[in-house]
């Protein structure tokens, strides 16, 4: 999936959310990629929690 100007937009309010819930948004940026990608092409994102 491409990483183009709509998921750039996606991925700037996934970074103030991140922000505002006062998480350390350096640490989280490549993370955030994923997410801001899935909101930008309307897909979900799936994950499994371990443990």
């Amino acid at each position: 999936m491409p990483f183009d100007a709509g998921a750039a937009r996606a991925f700037g309010g996934v970074s103030a959310s991140l922000r505002t819930s006062g998480r350390k948004t350096y640490a989280r940026a490549h993370d955030a990629l994923i997410p801001a990608t899935a909101l930008s092409l309307g897909v979900p994102v799936y994950t499994l929690q371990s443990g």
